[in-house]
């Protein structure tokens, strides 16, 4: 073999060698083109979720999406206060406790134990929500409130906001005082909601009431 050919020898290899990678590379993505060609796309059908959204199919597998979890509704069992001359209404909690009157005393009242609390059905501890109402005239002979002077304290006074009804809140000083929820009247005066004490379970509760509540005209 003379020094022409024995230079061509591992030209000819080295081609053959591209020649397999080239064939090889090629098969290799004409096979992945195969495959996600071979991939059906999800179709647009959706179910029906028991809340009554809809859900789609997703995934590599066109499963269907998981529906939204069921929201627990808080107020399934409870009771409606309706006052037809103010025309509004609101929904509270069954009461979980008996609150102890003096005699004539007609204020609608809800009385409400502490979470974890034993002291049986009558007693003297607990957090109680009072209804009221002032009246224009008597708004017209009182002072300015606290909240009303100081809107800006935002550690004492709040705008709870429900629907197109909002309530202006005075919590008070501190815990086992006194807190106070106004919500002014279409056609005058103020719906008041008075808790004691206030601790952050009767907090919780006091908002979760003025949620509900509503005017009916």
């Amino acid at each position: 073999m003379n020094m022409n050919q024995k230079g061509i020898a591992p030209i000819a290899i080295i081609l053959v060698i591209l020649g397999i990678l080239a064939l090889g590379g090629g098969s290799y993505y004409a096979i992945k083109k195969f495959q996600k060609s071979s991939v059906q796309p999800c179709t647009l059908e959706a179910k029906q979720c028991p809340d009554g959204s809809y859900v789609g199919r997703t995934g590599p597998n066109c499963e269907f999406a998981a529906c939204p979890e069921a929201k627990i509704n808080e107020t399934a069992n409870w009771k409606t206060y309706t006052d037809s001359n103010l025309n509004y209404y609101f929904q509270y909690p069954p009461t979980s406790c008996e609150l102890q009157r003096f005699a004539g005393d007609t204020t609608f009242a809800i009385c409400y134990l502490p979470k974890g609390s034993d002291g049986g059905p009558k007693h003297n501890i607990g957090y109680v929500i009072s209804l009221g109402f002032i009246s224009k005239n008597q708004l017209s002979v009182m002072g300015v409130t606290y909240c009303g002077a100081y809107p800006n304290d935002s550690s004492r006074c709040e705008l709870f906001k429900m629907g197109e009804v909002t309530a202006s809140i005075d919590w008070g000083t501190g815990a086992d005082g006194n807190a106070s929820a106004w919500i002014y009247h279409r056609n005058g005066g103020i719906i008041t909601f008075d808790l004691q004490p206030v601790t952050a379970e009767s907090k919780e509760i006091l908002k979760q009431i003025l949620s509900t509540f509503k005017f009916t005209n």
